[in-house]
């Protein structure tokens, strides 16, 4: 399998607009016609696409690539003369665009709040019909702040699937095949390193990856990913509420159980901090406040007015409706 781009290959923001794509044509119900219909803001919400001066010239630039993008699966074998005989079936993702823009003093760019509408490929539908695309996790996604990082998240994803369905803890890829992969153009070794690290930080900094190890040298290097399991604590909630001296075996605890909670929790914390209100026991409040909202507000309300938590500015209030939404353990 090849592919062919009369338009350039992939970069960028790309593989983001493919994910907001995909997303927009499920929510609204995968159309038999295949054609999804919507503005190029929600698109640009979908794809977390950072809103800037050039955010529509790049969603453009961006489309139209994917949609001058082909891709040609041969299947071969020889003849008795030894001459290669191949079958060939040739798709693209998108059959059509429909979008108004507008020419800029810099560069054109699309209306944000007009109609575009993008027909996917009968295989692509299809295959989003049929479960076959893999659904990325939108908060580690979000938290991602560079393309790059993005686009090595999606294709990690895509490649950590046995045959049987199930995900793989850990994938091993040789250093010079993932560079063609990520599209990089470097080719020394040392220099694709480079320009993985930054993507490899922010994986590591999300909590998606464990640990990367590199064996062997020069042109023989292999990557080694270890994913963080789904059970396993995010290692960032984990060092957070160390910091606010809760024992390590509670951190991993509610780390693991209310990973939602935890960060909210720790701020509230910090805002009675800051207007005099301390609590006695701060790290024995925030476990309260990460594990039972409700009856950590009780506890509180009613001891003695000296100690007790003021409500008039609405604070405590919009915490515990932030922290009751999510009841059951992460």
């Amino acid at each position: 399998m090849h592919g062919e781009g009369t338009r350039g290959r992939h970069h960028g923001a790309d593989t983001d607009l493919m994910l907001g794509v995909e997303q927009l044509f499920i929510a609204q119900g995968s159309p038999e016609d295949n054609w999804l219909h919507t503005p190029p803001n929600a698109l640009s919400e979908a794809s977390l696409m950072t809103k800037n001066g050039r955010a529509f010239h790049r969603m453009r630039e961006g489309l139209l690539r994917i949609w001058a993008t082909g891709f040609i699966v041969r299947e071969g074998w020889v003849d008795p003369l030894g001459r290669p005989i191949r079958f060939n079936a040739a798709f693209r993702l998108f059959e059509e665009l429909r979008y108004w823009d507008r020419e800029t003093a810099a560069l054109p760019e699309l209306l944000p709040d007009a109609r575009l509408s993008i027909r996917l490929s009968a295989h692509l539908a299809s295959s989003i019909r049929a479960g076959y695309t893999h659904a990325l996790r939108r908060e580690v996604l979000r938290h991602l702040e560079q393309p790059h990082a993005r686009a090595l998240y999606r294709l990690a994803e895509a490649h950590r699937y046995a045959d049987g369905g199930t995900r793989l803890r850990s994938l091993s890829v040789p250093l010079l095949e993932w560079r063609q992969a990520c599209g990089i153009r470097e080719d020394r070794p040392s220099k694709v390193m480079r320009a993985l690290d930054a993507a490899h930080e922010e994986l590591k900094a999300v909590g998606d990856l464990t640990d990367i190890t590199v064996t062997d040298r020069g042109q023989d290097q292999h990557l080694m990913y270890l994913f963080r399991q789904e059970s396993e604590p995010d290692p960032a909630l984990v060092q957070l509420l160390r910091e606010q001296r809760i024992s390590a075996p509670r951190a991993v605890q509610l780390a693991t159980e209310y990973p939602q909670r935890v960060e909210q929790a720790v701020v509230y914390a910090e805002q009675l901090r800051r207007q005099g209100k301390p609590p006695r026991n701060p790290p024995g409040f925030i476990a309260d406040v990460i594990s039972n909202p409700d009856n950590c507000l009780s506890r509180w309300v009613n001891q003695p007015p000296r100690a007790r938590v003021s409500t008039s500015n609405g604070h405590w209030l919009t915490a515990r409706r932030r922290l009751s939404r999510n009841t059951t353990p992460g």
